[in-house]
């Protein structure tokens, strides 16, 4: 008999230690979930931070060059004023039809720049939309998941060492999955600087064929004025 109650305090001691080795990797699990999620939202806070240097740097750099680009059209308009004022009141034709070819060069140049706005916007926003979140969501969504079937577990599995086994898995699996998972965040706040560098050279080029634009048209005006004002003479 003595035997037997042994036995029996043995059999309920064991129990007891795996159940609660069960409790303990579940609450290893609830934890390493809600350090994920804490980590995840202060890793998405940089990441709002990396994105908007990134605009702000890109925005100053289009400002400047749209800025430059519109005194480059006024300056145009004034002197055209200025040698109209100077210049024979027989010259009134040819000027007119400089100032028809430059309201169509202006016209076209405000859509030139309207044009490079909408591709640098469309780069920020995929960098801004695309680069980090997917990543983000997936570590925070895999943990939801390990967490939800963790608080389970009991129902999932029939025995013990089939709860010990699942949970195990679940928690080395999150465990490598949020350690890979920390260094692609990371890389991807990293890497918004040199995306910044991209998009600005992607604008650059773009600026860079309407100042090409912006002198042909204005030789041209030039040539044309100067022609008609030959003809007169």
């Amino acid at each position: 008999m003595q035997v037997y109650a042994v036995l029996a305090v043995l059999a309920l001691a064991l129990g007891a230690t795996c159940d609660a080795t069960v409790l303990e990797l579940q609450q290893q699990l609830d934890e390493l979930s809600h350090e994920i999620e804490h980590h995840v939202q202060q890793k998405r806070a940089e990441n709002s931070d990396a994105i908007l240097a990134t605009n702000n740097y890109v925005l100053s750099i289009m400002a400047n060059d749209t800025s430059r680009l519109r005194d480059i059209v006024a300056l145009k308009r004034e002197r055209l004023e200025l040698d109209q004022w100077l210049d024979d009141e027989a010259a009134a034709p040819c000027y007119e039809e400089a100032f028809r070819l430059w309201d169509t060069y202006a016209y076209l140049t405000g859509w030139d720049i309207s044009w490079c706005a909408v591709v640098t916007y469309e780069e920020t926003n995929a960098d801004a939309q695309y680069t980090f979140y997917s990543h983000a969501q997936t570590i925070v969504r895999e943990a939801a998941r390990a967490l939800s079937l963790a608080t389970e577990a009991y129902g999932l599995h029939s025995t013990l060492d089939t709860q010990l086994e699942y949970l195990e898995q679940e928690l080395d699996y999150l465990r490598f999955l949020w350690g890979n998972y920390q260094t692609v965040l990371q890389a991807e706040i990293d890497g918004h600087a040199a995306v910044a560098e991209e998009i600005v050279a992607t604008t650059r080029v773009c600026f860079g064929g309407v100042y090409d634009d912006v002198d042909y048209w204005f030789n041209y005006l030039d040539t044309t004025l100067e022609t008609c004002l030959a003809s007169l003479a």
